[in-house]
């Protein structure tokens, strides 16, 4: 389509505008995600999205692309017209008075050539087609609630209009890496659950920043939220921008979703789009085009945050980033585009690479940041652990050990630096290629000491999880992990009830004597180590050892580290387990004593303690 743009004195612009359209057709989901603050957004999810994923990428300017299964809807074919019998499909074959002349281009894509017209059908009145909603006044407050805020007070002081305007704002298109399709089976609730805290997670870090969601959608590049920042103005929009990605990007990775995020700044259109019937609130413009391309341009990278140079220019007093990058090509621009990638803030505390953004790590000497020297050590040792155990020993880092007791009193930062390293795990995890990888977390309250193995169920209740959503596969997954070593483990899989939360039926048998705990242990260790090799590696965190007084979850504790004994290094590295406590009280009395005093001595670094020293009084005033 060819469009006249006025352009200054008596020169006028002559524009040229395209569309690509893909056509699908499947089963959708329709869903609301969100709720913080009471703000929802409506997603919509399916097949037809799968199918677009395949057939966009196919399309040129100009193109009209169908899949497989909209093709044979549309032209007759009866595998799909026979399961069809709706109102929706009705209407459409009823308003169709042509037939389509389409070439099959590969991958399940046919390219619209020509249509060509057949003996009209009775015509569907405009009314059958799109009946206009009338808004009852029972109907406002619930219609709100999917309403952006600004939006909210543009209504509530009568300043909504139709007309939008261009404003100077900063945009992060989010990507997250969830299935398109979301079905009943397969644990398709763990996947709503897995979008729904997802959602969740970025509107809490948008509302506190004073942003606004502009879109949650589903489409061929996956599930994707646009952010926006200047919707209401403030002075510094691009640094809230900068700092709602970092968080974002930190706060999904503890939910073990893996993200993308395009920064950008610069002139868009905001403001309501549509006509009589339907309209909504949305922006548009290059600016948003460009976010977009330097989120699908994070994997290449191998980041999670892209930036453009205005963002940068705008943010580099308050921002550290790393300019080493060349400038990359995108779709849309015909020279490259300079990228950066945000690495921690200033006069705050690092919030991207290794640490944990909501853990203040650092103090304040001399007018100048820096960290506590002995934080920062730790930090690097346990970095270096967590290399060893992701990629392999190298000559400068520390042993291949099994199990790092890490002891300090209270309040000397011993949960702070296991949100450190939860934090530097799981960052080695969504860098990770082979998709390999796993960190569990665990931990036993004090009223909770004697409870059987309860510091060990969200562990292994998280290792199963994925298995546990979908009817009989988590018996099979564990028949297939554990059949090795034990031979005849359908006949004792009830033992692991208490642990995993399962319902297996039957009674324990053919493992003549061994004991109750005897069983659960030795089985729990065997999944952990199998699981480790499976899909290396597996790092668990555990918080408050001094709790526990159950002896069956030490002596748990004590086989896993003793059965590295008969690996090599290189099967060894596959764990690494990480506990906290405090100084015992009557050491030799204490469970935990023991079993550190059992633990094996091999001379092989197994187990190696350190000491988490408490904060000064000039630390603590500056924490």
């Amino acid at each position: 389509y060819k469009v006249t743009v006025p352009g200054k004195g008596a020169f006028d612009e002559e524009l040229e505008l395209a569309l690509h359209i893909g056509l699908a057709y499947g089963r959708m989901t329709s869903m609301a995600v969100g709720g913080v603050g009471n703000h929802w957004h409506r997603v919509i999810a399916g097949e037809p999205f799968t199918q677009l994923s395949v057939v966009l990428p196919l399309s040129d300017r100009g193109d009209v692309l169908m899949s497989q299964q909209a093709y044979d809807l549309i032209n007759g074919g009866t595998g799909l017209l026979n399961r069809a019998k709706n109102a929706v499909v009705d209407l459409l074959l009823r308003t169709t008075t042509s037939r389509i002349n389409a070439r099959n281009i590969g991958s399940g894509a046919w390219l619209m050539e020509s249509l060509e017209a057949v003996p009209a059908r009775r015509m569907c009145t405009r009314v059958e087609l799109v009946r206009r909603v009338v808004v009852r006044a029972e109907m406002e407050n619930p219609l709100r609630q999917f309403n952006s805020p600004s939006s909210l007070h543009q209504i509530d002081a009568g300043q909504l209009t139709e007309v939008g305007e261009l404003k100077l704002m900063s945009v992060l298109f989010v990507n997250l890496e969830l299935p398109l399709t979301v079905k009943k089976c397969c644990g398709g609730k763990a996947k709503i659950c897995s979008l729904q805290k997802s959602m969740q997670a970025i509107q809490t870090v948008v509302q506190t920043y004073e942003g606004a969601i502009a879109n949650c959608l589903v489409d061929e590049k996956g599930n994707s939220v646009i952010v926006t920042f200047g919707t209401t103005q403030h002075e510094d929009d691009p640094l809230r921008g900068i700092r709602a990605a970092l968080e974002i990007s930190k706060s999904l990775g503890e939910l073990f979703v893996k993200c993308h995020i395009g920064v950008t700044t610069g002139k868009a259109f905001w403001g309501p789009v549509g006509n009589a019937d339907r309209r909504e609130q949305t922006i548009m413009g290059p600016v948003v085009n460009l976010a977009a391309r330097l989120m699908a341009a994070c994997t290449a990278q191998k980041v999670s945050i892209l930036v453009d140079q205005n963002t940068r220019n705008l943010t580099t007093a308050n921002v550290v980033y790393d300019e080493s990058r060349a400038p990359i090509q995108v779709k849309g621009k015909d020279d490259p585009v300079a990228v950066f990638v945000p690495l921690f803030q200033q006069h705050d505390q690092p919030s991207s690479v290794w640490s944990d953004s909501s853990s203040s790590v650092r103090s304040r000497r001399s007018s100048e940041d820096v960290e506590f020297t002995v934080r920062m050590v730790q930090k690097k040792w346990f970095e270096g652990m967590l290399r060893v155990a992701f990629e392999g020993p190298k000559d400068s880092d520390p042993m291949n050990a099994v199990l790092v007791l890490l002891r300090g009193v209270e309040g000397s930062g011993k949960t702070v630096m296991l949100h450190e390293v939860h934090g530097m795990a799981m960052q080695m995890v969504l860098n990770t290629d082979s998709g390999g990888g796993l960190v569990l977390l665990g931990c036993t309250e004090q009223l909770d000491g004697q409870v059987a193995y309860q510091m060990w169920r969200p562990v292994f209740r998280s290792l199963v999880q994925e298995y546990s959503e979908r009817e009989g596969s988590l018996a099979k997954f564990l028949v297939q992990r554990l059949k090795p070593t034990f031979p005849r483990i359908e006949s004792v899989l009830p033992v692991l009830n208490t642990v995993l939360g399962t319902k297996f039926i039957g009674e324990v048998s053919g493992y003549e004597g061994m004991d109750f705990d005897d069983h659960v242990e030795d089985i729990l260790c065997e999944l952990l180590w199998a699981e480790a090799h499976a899909r290396p590696p597996v790092v668990v965190l555990l918080d408050d050892l001094h709790n526990v007084k159950h002896t069956g979850s030490l002596a748990l504790l004590r086989k896993i580290v003793a059965h590295a004994q008969a690996l090599s290094p290189e099967m060894r590295r596959h764990m690494l387990i990480v506990g906290a406590y405090r100084p015992l009280d009557s050491a030799s009395e204490h469970p935990l004593a023991s079993m550190i005093s059992s633990l094996p001595d091999t001379g092989a670094e197994l187990v190696v303690s350190a000491e988490q020293t408490p904060l000064s009084l000039q630390e603590t005033e500056e924490l």
